[in-house]
């Protein structure tokens, strides 16, 4: 009673240009179905450098625990709704000879958060408002000799939720 079914078009719309498009279809048992897009653009100016931007649109379905847990300690809900993100990235990359390097900024939409709500005596699961995410990645790795390989990445995130509560995570 599961399913999903994904389909993406990659099409060469200039010798430098890419476009990419994409549906997702999910229908999960007891859960409604959802279809999500998938739409970005790659631009190579040169051979070594490229810019990508991506838009993408995704859920996770409550677990069997978040569903159907009945402990002394939490309860299970079988009303969740499946958590929905919506996430646009932009990323610029140059491969060398021996080097590769990115920099790349996302921002994520999240709603439906499934979190233990534990204002009552019995904490159980249930689904909470919206929150955003963003913020960057650099990485680079690079063959220094035959014998030494270097590779690192730094990673930077802020958040904030429905209320303005900021840092969440």
């Amino acid at each position: 009673n599961n399913y999903a079914l994904y389909g993406q078009v990659d099409y060469l719309l200039h010798p430098k240009l890419n476009v990419i498009g994409g549906l997702q279809v999910n229908k999960v048992e007891d859960v409604p179905g959802s279809t999500v897009p998938r739409a970005g653009l790659v631009w190579r100016p040169t051979p070594r450098l490229s810019v990508k931007a991506l838009y993408g649109q995704a859920f996770r379905s409550p677990s069997i625990n978040e569903l159907t847990l009945d402990h002394p300690l939490l309860k299970g809900n079988p009303d969740l709704k499946a958590e929905e993100v919506g996430t646009f990235d932009v990323s610029i990359s140059y491969q060398g000879e021996r080097t590769q390097a990115s920099v790349s900024y996302f921002l994520s939409d999240q709603s439906q958060i499934i979190y233990q709500n534990q204002t009552q005596a019995l904490p159980f699961y249930d689904n909470l408002g919206e929150a955003r995410f963003q913020g960057f990645e650099l990485e680079a790795k690079s063959y220094v000799g035959k014998q030494m390989y270097l590779t690192g990445s730094v990673s930077y995130q802020t958040s904030e939720d429905a209320a303005g509560v900021e840092d969440i995570t």
